[in-house]
């Protein structure tokens, strides 16, 4: 074989072997394998992008705002700011948002309102009930009568047979026997569960009350001394050594 014979052999050999090279690679590649024998990882295709939705966002309702108070009972060393100054038969009392105050000693102490009193706009949140078909109105604790003389709503007693839906805060329930019985600042009420109203009432007489309303006058009756408070008498008696007052005629 001379060697212009042999160069010529020897380029197909080599030609032939890379031909087969990348036969063996593109068959390994299609079974899944790479070329060295390791099965390839598929790459999982991710779906296509979805057009953006316009999302309509709903705004809430702003809530209905909550004006809250101190309780009935509750002593704060000043009145609240922009007060206002209130005289019933020459005693100051102190008015804000619908709420009276009474000053003492140990400073000033959430009443229901004096009977006497005068406003002339009722406070925010009132509610108008009927008496038969007389109206009053009704907030935190105090009952108004509008007098269209004089354009201002007065405070008055609590009427017998006012009924209101809930008690202000800083009600106590008492006790007679095992009737229980709703006590606020001088007004009793009962429960109507039938009706889920609360109902006020003559004071129970022989109801015992740990203090006495804001207000009341001291008076002898018959030489002993007996608290006056929106025409009911308290007669002062021990328990268990303490000071308690009983209702009485």
């Amino acid at each position: 074989m001379n060697k212009k014979t042999f160069k010529k052999f020897f380029l197909i050999f080599f030609l032939g072997i890379i031909a087969m090279s990348f036969s063996m690679e593109t068959i390994v590649y299609a079974a899944g394998y790479d070329t060295a024998g390791y099965l390839q990882k598929k790459k999982k295709r991710k779906p296509p992008k979805q057009p953006r939705k316009h999302i309509v966002k709903h705004h809430k309702k702003a809530a209905a705002k909550v004006i809250r108070h101190h309780r009935y009972g509750k002593v704060v060393l000043v009145p609240p700011t922009g007060h206002k100054v209130i005289v019933v038969k020459g005693r100051k009392y102190y008015y804000h948002n619908g709420v009276y105050y009474w000053s003492g000693k140990s400073g000033y102490t959430v009443i229901s309102g004096p009977v006497g009193a005068r406003i002339t706009v009722l406070p925010t949140g009132y509610k108008r009930i009927y008496v038969g078909t007389t109206p009053y109105y009704f907030y935190y604790g105090t009952y108004y009568h509008y007098d269209p003389v004089e354009k201002v709503y007065a405070v008055i007693d609590s009427p017998a047979g006012a009924e209101i839906l809930d008690l202000p805060e800083g009600y106590e329930t008492l006790y007679l026997g095992t009737t229980p019985y709703y006590y606020y600042h001088g007004t009793y009420y009962r429960y109507d569960p039938v009706r889920k109203i609360y109902v006020v009432i003559k004071a129970p007489e022989g109801l015992i009350l740990k203090t006495l309303p804001y207000g009341y006058k001291t008076v002898v009756v018959e030489g002993k001394n007996r608290y006056l408070y929106r025409g009911v008498y308290y007669s002062p008696i021990k328990r268990k050594g303490v000071t308690v007052y009983k209702v009485v005629k």
